[in-house]
């Protein structure tokens, strides 16, 4: 059927062109022409006989210096070290912001930080390992949570550090201008079984 729908329009189509009705399609031709011209060589460069001279650098001055016996006219800034109690305290004059001081989160020498329970069926599996734990220390110095980023490989010894760790354990806080502030803080626990 599609056939024969092609091939009347194709008879259509011939009918009319043939009629007028439809222009011919005629292509430009673009025509060259090849024209040959006698090849020249190039001119030479003129010789130039002349040296170049170096150009001229103009004369510089030295720099006046002072001499180094005498002072310091008063607006040079010079580097003498002034003591901490030379310097003049102004209050509300400044413009630059004042950048908190921050002492991070720390162990506490008076709270050792105290072992995680080393199973008996991890001890006869012989199972040991180091966990890098992290532990968000609270401005009381307690542990608010614990997470383990690097795993003993073994889960119940992982489980019993983050146990120990929330349970137990107690840290200076971190401070920002002497106010307590709360931190993370990361530790590595080892599981030997020499140690048992």
């Amino acid at each position: 059927m599609g056939i024969v729908a092609g091939m009347h329009l194709a008879l259509v189509f011939f009918v009319a062109r043939g009629l007028g009705f439809v222009p011919a399609v005629f292509e430009n031709k673009t025509v060259a022409t090849i024209i040959e011209e006698p090849v020249r060589p190039d001119d030479p460069l003129p010789r130039v006989d002349t040296p170049l001279e170096p150009a001229s650098v103009p004369f510089l001055p030295e720099p006046d210096t002072p001499p180094v016996d005498q002072d310091p006219p008063p607006d040079v800034i010079t580097s003498r070290l002034v003591p901490v109690n030379e310097i003049p305290h102004e209050t509300g004059t400044g413009t630059a912001e004042v950048v908190p001081q921050i002492v991070n989160a720390r162990q506490d020498p008076r709270h050792p930080l105290s072992r995680p329970a080393y199973s008996p069926a991890e001890i006869r599996a012989g199972s040991q390992g180091s966990a890098d734990v992290e532990v968000y220390v609270m401005p009381n110095g307690r542990v608010g949570d614990a997470r383990i980023l690097r795993s003993t490989g073994f889960e119940r010894l992982d489980r019993a550090t983050i146990e120990e760790a929330k349970r137990n354990w107690r840290l200076v806080p971190a401070t920002r201008d002497g106010q307590p502030i709360a931190q993370w803080y990361r530790l590595r626990v080892v599981f030997k079984l020499t140690d048992q």
